[in-house]
């Protein structure tokens, strides 16, 4: 899977709304990519960062959309801990921990 590209000083939708509820645990994470149309678009997956600071958070799972090569929607639930255990934290640290302080 490839990481999507963002500018790394950016607060991506995970790290915004775990700023205003702090203790996640025990909850699930809903993520939904909207374009500008209103319609979903592309996969919503959890970047490894993301994925890493839900854990830390205590979030138990994670439901997102993912279109297939047919075009075709999926809903997928997965635990925090089969997501965790595919973070990049090699990415992590090359991208994020150069440019931010990470607890």
């Amino acid at each position: 899977m490839r990481e999507a590209s963002v500018p790394r000083n950016s607060v991506h939708a995970e790290q915004h709304t775990l700023m205003g509820i702090g203790d996640a645990t025990g909850l699930s994470c809903l993520i939904v990519t909207i374009n500008k149309s209103g319609n979903w678009a592309g996969c919503s997956k959890c970047c490894s960062f993301c994925t890493h600071i839900l854990h830390k958070a205590g979030v138990k799972q994670v439901i997102y959309a993912e279109r297939s090569n047919d075009g075709e929607w999926t809903v997928n639930v997965e635990s925090l801990e089969s997501l965790i255990s595919r973070v990049n934290y090699d990415m992590i640290n090359e991208t994020y921990t150069k440019q931010m302080r990470v607890a």
